[in-house]
């Protein structure tokens, strides 16, 4: 479609960084999830402020779950993408300079 072989492997490199971003990000979601389920549980909570504390805290790891979820998706989407345009940056490196109509 016009594209060159450099556009299109900048291209597969710019996916690669996006993918990159989202995967350090979702390690970040879950790195926060794990360390709320810790506190939540932890013993040394007594009465009835530490357990609505940490009730509070359950409740608010579902959206962190869901966000997590949706950077996952994400991350997919950009494998799929990448995969796409590394396919096209291939078909374009073996398209002849002249355009093929030599």
């Amino acid at each position: 479609m016009g594209s060159t072989p450099a556009s299109a492997v900048e291209q597969v490199h710019e996916l690669r960084r996006r993918e990159l971003i989202v995967a350090a990000v979702a390690e970040q979601v879950e790195s926060v999830i794990v360390r709320v389920r810790s506190i939540a549980a932890e013993d040394d909570w007594r009465g009835p402020a530490a357990r609505a504390f940490s009730a509070a805290l359950e409740r608010r790891l579902h959206g962190l779950a869901a966000a997590r979820r949706s950077l996952d998706v994400a991350g997919q989407a950009l494998v799929g993408a990448r995969y796409r345009a590394e396919e096209r940056a291939t078909a374009a490196a073996l398209v002849p300079a002249g355009g093929g109509d030599g």
